[in-house]
């Protein structure tokens, strides 16, 4: 579940409509999905059996993510609001995905955040 807010901790509630409608997502695979924040600061959505649930940061260094997004957290936020276009975002540089990127495309289409898949 999303931590609260504190001085420590990041507010990652701008990525909770994510994790609400991850359950509907129909490719879903268990595992991690990494968000690394250029100014510092990971969020990782781990999902299991179809539940996903939103951490400040990973369980274990080692665990290898299916997918990592880095960037500029106001950006992805932007990103996840549909105020800013993904794929525009991506090709100038200002998103980066590492992993699986026709996995990311099915997931970011079904979510709504590409227009059209990659």
């Amino acid at each position: 579940m999303a931590r609260a807010k504190s001085d420590d901790r990041p507010d990652l509630e701008f990525l909770r409509p994510i994790v609400e409608r991850a359950g509907n997502i129909k490719g879903l695979r268990d595992g991690a999905v990494r968000f690394r924040f250029s100014e510092g600061g990971d969020a990782v959505i781990r999902v299991t059996r179809g539940r996903a649930e939103l951490s400040a940061e990973p369980e274990s260094t080692e665990d290898e993510p299916l997918l990592e997004v880095m960037g500029d957290r106001r950006r992805i936020e932007a990103i996840i609001a549909g105020k800013k276009d993904a794929l525009e975002q991506f090709l100038a540089g200002g998103l980066r995905i590492r992993g699986d990127l026709q996995y990311f495309s099915d997931i970011a289409t079904e979510l709504g955040i590409l227009r059209e898949p990659l």
